[in-house]
């Protein structure tokens, strides 16, 4: 009876550290800085919009954050920064906005929403102040885009580059990305 419990502990032993070990060195797990697994609602950082939600929007002259959770708590010292955004304003009156993450990557199918307005965003927002990503103009996972717009995305998961917008005085900017778990 000994021998069959020494064996049955020896056979779980080295099958609970087969598979620690195989997970360490995994490739997948460990390749582009990840394991990307925690999903996080993406805004791009600047004024906060009314309304309890974690949304912002960016004055669109010069860059932004792309802040991942609730940027309301965090965007000051960008301990929740996971990107870069650029505004670039073209001559011909249209502004191309990149998204550059670093610390996360899109989700498998990726999906940017950006409005775009002067001063009045109500045309937004809900009752509670709270904006609503899917009714915003842009909505890469929504065709036909609006006349001119369009989105190309890199290869790496990392960049999302969209040509075409309108120039205006701010964006509000929304994405799902995956982040390293805590």
């Amino acid at each position: 009876m000994k021998k069959i419990l020494a064996t049955l502990f020896a056979v779980i032993a080295l099958t609970f550290a087969g598979a620690s070990a195989a997970s360490a060195t995994d490739p997948c797990a460990t390749s582009c800085g990840g394991p990307y697994v925690q999903e996080e609602t993406g805004w791009g950082s600047g004024t906060p919009f009314d309304g309890e939600n974690w949304s912002m929007y960016s004055y669109g002259c010069n860059c932004a954050q792309l802040i991942a959770g609730n940027p309301k708590n965090d965007y000051k010292n960008g301990s929740s920064a996971v990107g870069n955004i650029s505004f670039s304003r073209l001559s011909n009156g249209t502004t191309t906005i990149t998204i550059k993450l670093f610390a996360a990557k899109f989700v498998d199918d990726p999906v940017v929403h950006i409005a775009w307005f002067n001063s009045d965003f109500s045309a937004f927002v809900n009752k509670s102040g709270n904006p609503v990503p899917g009714n915003f103009p842009f909505n890469s996972d929504r065709m036909p885009y609006p006349s001119g717009v369009d989105i190309v995305w890199s290869a790496d998961g990392r960049t999302a580059t969209i040509t075409g917008l309108p120039q205006t005085t701010y964006y509000a900017i929304h994405t799902e990305v995956l982040t390293v778990a805590d």
